[in-house]
């Protein structure tokens, strides 16, 4: 009896409804707009960082050039000081590159050498002062 009550139950169920497919959006021509204008963004995005990191570059290299031109005419010369002179453009190259926003020196006796040496060129105070502000005594 238990059997007849169950097959019953069957004979009642309906069929599944068939499956229907809608689209209200065709995806494909959606994001491939979207990934083409997030494509866009991005470079353009990447070529203004470029262009304002050039202009940077561009601004420090100005900063130092008559201190560089001036140590490049003296080495030449001037030899039991080259090691100041190499230090020295090696810090404004490291600036130029934007590796650099200041450097830190220890040594006290390095840090007046240095200076007493940029005096010796006769440059004008404010590229001694601006140069102060990128080689710190601490």
């Amino acid at each position: 009896m238990l059997y007849t009550i169950m097959d019953n139950n069957n004979d009642n169920i309906r069929p599944p409804d068939s499956v229907i497919t809608e689209r209200l959006i065709d995806y494909n021509d959606t994001f491939r707009d979207l990934n083409s204008e997030l494509n866009t963004a991005i470079e353009m995005s990447k070529n203004e960082y470029n262009l304002l990191q050039e202009q940077e570059q561009q601004s420090r290299q100005r900063k130092f050039h008559n201190i560089k031109k001036q140590i490049n005419k003296i080495i030449l010369f001037d030899r039991p000081n080259l090691r100041y002179y190499e230090l020295i453009l090696t810090i404004i190259e490291m600036f130029e590159l934007c590796l650099i926003n200041q450097y830190n020196i220890t040594n006290e006796n390095e840090y007046m050498n240095i200076f007493k040496i940029l005096k010796s060129i006769r440059l004008p105070n404010n590229e001694i002062e601006e140069i102060k502000k990128l080689i710190i005594y601490i």
